[in-house]
């Protein structure tokens, strides 16, 4: 695995973000060595979520605030979820705001599942499942699609897409090689 040093935050235009990351075999030492440079990356891009392509690496995990529907919460409960599946999703879908660290300032509607029941690793390669609402479900969501190589603006309509075309171009442009 790349050395936590050399995580760092990855834009759209990257390839990386446009892949299927592999999956997690080693976990333990080498995994939990990470977390630190992870976290940093996703407090000081402001983010409630950070996956493994989002920070150089194709593997896939990421990390969460799990706690992040606790608006009162006085720290954040941060969990990783490695080889994440969604087993199950709600049929009634949400529509809300949703923005990318991988894509700055880019904010748009996405419509999705309100509950989902998935199955992850943790740290330590131990199998569990988990059914999540609200944003915990959206950010698991999110970051599962990360990992899948999709960006939340696939999940737009093509008409939005096209309304959305010259910011994503500008985006794309102004972030290219970073």
């Amino acid at each position: 695995m790349t050395g936590p040093t050399e995580l760092r935050m990855t834009y759209i235009g990257n390839a990386l973000l446009r892949r299927k990351a592999a999956p997690v075999t080693e976990f333990g030492p080498a995994l939990e060595a990470l977390l630190p440079r992870m976290i940093e990356i996703m407090r000081v891009e402001g983010g409630v979520g950070l996956a493994a392509p989002q920070a150089g690496l194709s593997k896939h995990f990421f990390i969460l605030v799990a706690n992040a529907d606790d608006e009162e919460r006085e720290a954040d409960d941060i969990q990783l979820m490695a080889n994440a599946e969604i087993l199950e999703a709600s049929r009634g879908e949400v529509v809300i705001e949703e923005g990318c660290l991988s894509v700055p300032g880019l904010r748009a509607d996405v419509s999705r599942p309100e509950r989902v029941r998935i199955a992850y690793d943790d740290i330590r390669g131990e199998r569990h499942e988990l059914e999540a609402t609200g944003i915990l479900a959206r950010v698991i969501q999110h970051e599962t699609d990360h990992c899948e190589g999709v960006l939340f603006i696939d999940r737009l309509s093509a008409g939005r897409r096209a309304l959305l075309r010259r910011e994503i171009d500008r985006i794309t442009a102004e972030y290219a090689g970073r």
